[in-house]
């Protein structure tokens, strides 16, 4: 199986539909996809929750290609919580996606993440937060937040994103287990097998960031890794969907 773990859809004259994520995924022989929400991402409750309906309803009119993710706001707490929690119970979403640039939030506040992620772990779904080389969304603050709550799968999104601190995104892999990554604008290759030599493998997952990223690029930073086929087919798409519970 390929699946593409980073693609956004929503129902915003700025998104794309969801019959165009599917299109791409024909075009480039990718079975599934992680649907992520893009303008409701920084809007007001009412508009992160129109972004979680539309995410529900193209998963529901594509359940074997589509694996749809919800977002809310951190600093909207109660709201955020509620929501958080409608999108998963009733809804039916399968994740949370947080941006910290554009929510502006650092990664291991503890105020704003804690209760979020005590959540994530109650509703048993994974949480995806977009990751960088600032102070508030680097490596180093994945992996304490990992380590803070190891019972949440958290996913390390772009993993290596404007160049990550080599130093740090090692120390977050070798000591956070709960830790994910997803490869989407990294443009070195063997990067890609570091990282697959510092997670111990079943730990990285491909992603395009469509429609911002062409996928057949990202994909071909996974080929060109260097590592063994087998590590490759799992990058493609067998290790995400072993994460999300997925039959082949």
């Amino acid at each position: 199986m390929r699946l593409d773990f980073h693609t956004h859809i929503g129902p915003f004259s700025s998104d794309k539909p969801a019959e165009e994520l599917i299109a791409m995924l024909d075009e480039h022989g990718i079975d599934r996809a992680v649907a992520l929400p893009s303008r409701g991402l920084h809007g007001s409750p009412r508009m992160y929750a129109a972004a979680n309906d539309y995410n529900a309803q193209a998963m529901q009119r594509y359940p074997n290609r589509l694996i749809g993710f919800c977002t809310v706001n951190p600093w909207h707490r109660d709201e955020a919580l509620a929501e958080f929690q409608r999108a998963v119970r009733q809804l039916g979403l399968k994740g949370l996606k947080l941006h910290p640039p554009t929510q502006g939030f650092d990664v291991f506040n503890l105020d704003l993440m804690g209760p979020i992620m005590e959540l994530a772990d109650e509703l048993d779904v994974p949480v995806a937060i977009h990751g960088g080389i600032r102070e508030h969304d680097n490596p180093l603050r994945f992996g304490l937040l990992a380590q803070t709550y190891p019972g949440v799968r958290l996913v390390m999104l772009h993993s290596n994103f404007g160049g990550t601190d080599r130093v740090a995104i090692r120390w977050a892999a070798e000591q956070a287990p709960s830790l994910y990554f997803e490869t989407s604008a990294t443009n070195e290759p063997a990067f890609i097998a570091d990282l697959a030599r510092w997670s111990g493998g079943g730990r990285i997952f491909y992603g395009s960031d469509w429609p911002w990223l062409p996928p057949r690029l990202e994909m071909a930073m996974v080929e060109y890794s260097g590592l063994p086929e087998a590590e490759v087919t799992d990058i493609l798409g067998a290790s995400a969907a072993r994460f999300l519970g997925l039959s082949a």
